[in-house]
């Protein structure tokens, strides 16, 4: 049995999203514990995950907020939902995966090309280290909206001096990352979590606490590429008609390991372009809009 565990959450609305990204994993399925952390899931939804033997844990509200909006990713004043528990839990997963020695986190809406990909971080957790992706690449575009709001927001979370201070450090994507259970990292996020939820309550809080951790309190990290959390928002990815995969929109167009459907709509359409042909697919980012095609290529060939 493997040391460690793969966590995600979902509500009932992310439920068909979750089902993609269990599949994606299938061959760890059975493998390696998963837990899935419920944020409203309904009952046969539940009953279909314990079938799987997948663990599901309700979380509470680790971290006290007080007002009842909270800032969206466009500055807007939102409602607080229930499912924001999937954020303000981050911090305190060892809280709610007691058996493992390291912890892989991956989002509901992010799925997996090459699952060996797991193993690659968890191999750095075990190190000491936090495993994470940069949320920069070549492909994605100029970061204009990271500039324009970020450093006001990492200012309001922790103060002027320590936000420009964050602000010009390489920012990460907490979407995907393994950490072992004991790692100081804990420790440090949930201080740094609390504090800026107590300042100011904004949608990415969690990820800007976590990058405190690490960039002001100096919990080692290591950087993974974009590749390995790919957002799909950032860049378009190209599709590989020799091996029916998602690779990088730039040469050597190498393998995405990990799609992350992370715009706000997961039934966005995207136009993909293809290597080695002149015609576009038009197609969501979702599991099950590009598994088919990867299983027509096998056959092919």
């Amino acid at each position: 049995m493997e040391d460690f565990a793969i966590v995600t959450a979902s509500s009932d609305i992310y439920f068909t999203l979750l089902r993609g990204l269990l599949d994606s994993m299938a061959p760890m399925l059975g493998q390696v514990p998963v837990h899935v952390l419920d944020l409203g899931l309904l009952p046969n939804q539940l009953e279909e995950l314990h079938d799987r033997h997948i663990q599901t844990v309700q979380p509470g509200w680790d971290v006290t907020i007080k007002s009842r909006k909270i800032t969206d990713r466009h500055g807007h004043r939102v409602h607080l939902k229930s499912t924001y528990r999937a954020f303000t839990s981050q911090p305190f997963l060892p809280k709610y995966v007691r058996d493992a020695k390291v912890i892989f986190w991956i989002d509901a809406d992010a799925w997996f090309q090459d699952i060996s990909v797991v193993e690659q971080f968890v191999a750095e957790a075990r190190r000491g280290n936090l495993a994470i992706s940069i949320e920069l690449d070549r492909s994605y575009s100029a970061p204009y909206w990271r500039l324009r709001h970020q450093p006001w927001e990492l200012c309001r979370g922790f103060g002027l001096k320590t936000g420009f201070n964050l602000a010009r450090k390489k920012p990460v994507n907490v979407g995907v990352f393994a950490l072992a259970a004991d790692a100081p990292h804990w420790g440090l996020w949930q201080n740094a979590a609390r504090s800026a939820y107590h300042r100011y309550p904004h949608e990415r809080t969690q990820q800007m606490a976590l990058q405190y951790a690490v960039n002001i309190a100096g919990a080692p990290i290591v950087y993974f590429p974009a590749t390995c959390n790919w957002q799909t928002w950032e860049a378009t990815p190209l599709f590989d008609n020799a091996s029916g995969m998602l690779v990088e929109p730039q040469p050597p167009y190498r393998l995405i390991e990990i799609i992350h459907n992370a715009q706000e709509n997961k039934n966005l359409l995207f136009d993909v372009k293809q290597t080695g042909a002149s015609g576009i697919i038009s197609g969501t980012m979702r599991y099950e809009e590009w598994a088919p095609r990867r299983q027509k290529m096998r056959v092919v060939a």
